[in-house]
């Protein structure tokens, strides 16, 4: 299993748990862990809380993960 789709993952499961919306997570791409992928997946937290906060469902994450940078966008 590659790294980047538990850690994603992961964070969609705490807010499907805690608010009842469904995450769904598109992934590409690894890399290991780093302070800069830290810091992005506490954003992906904060914009998915907002997400399922003030949107409406579906609510999906699609994360590009290469050997330089990611990008990740919530919709």
């Amino acid at each position: 299993l590659e790294f980047r789709r538990v850690l994603f993952r992961s964070v969609a499961e705490e807010i499907e748990d805690a608010h009842g919306i469904p995450v769904e997570v598109v992934t590409t791409g690894d890399r290991p862990l780093d302070e800069g992928l830290e810091a992005l997946v506490a954003g992906l937290r904060e914009a998915l809380l907002n997400a399922v906060r003030h949107g409406a469902p579906p609510v999906t994450v699609y994360a590009e993960v290469g050997p330089t940078g990611v990008e990740a966008f919530v919709r």
